[in-house]
């Protein structure tokens, strides 16, 4: 009994965490779009935020030229656990959702990396997985290519 409120309050504090690191991610990029906040968002750790929540402390944004500085280069976290199964199953998941997120839509790597977080190995890893196993295609070369869902 003893062993499964342990087990119970350690989920709770984990998902308390998950879920006050995600307000601090969207309240620290307040030119993230909708589309981008939704798949933070759907990726776990944001049920029942509210807008004011992520609102109330948001700082006002300067005027200027939108999108990221010229020349500068997306970030990947790299915290994603892969050396396991079940996380490597975890990333293919989250981008075979990104994949499936924009019907028609073709991403680049990039773009895949910036949503997942995912660093460039582990994504081209999982992105050859998900098209083994017949769940996501490509097209194009090099720096061209493109991938979206089966």
């Amino acid at each position: 009994m003893a062993k499964k409120n342990l087990q119970k309050q350690y989920e709770q504090q984990l998902a308390e965490l998950e879920r006050g690191t995600l307000i601090q991610v969207i309240q620290q990029n307040p030119k993230a779009t909708l589309e981008e906040i939704y798949t933070l968002v759907e990726g776990g750790g944001g049920v029942g935020i509210t807008i004011e929540e992520i609102c109330g402390k948001v700082r006002a944004v300067k005027k200027g030229r939108p999108g990221p500085k010229k020349g500068s280069k997306p970030r990947a976290t790299g915290r994603l656990d892969t050396r396991t199964q079940v996380g490597r199953d975890k990333l293919d998941k989250m981008v075979l959702s990104r994949l499936k997120l924009v019907k028609k839509k073709r991403w680049a790597s990039s773009d895949l990396r910036k949503l997942t977080g995912a660093t460039e190995h582990q994504l081209r890893a999982s992105l050859t997985r998900l098209i083994e196993s017949g769940k996501a295609k490509w097209e194009g070369s090099t720096n061209q290519t493109r991938y979206f869902a089966a």
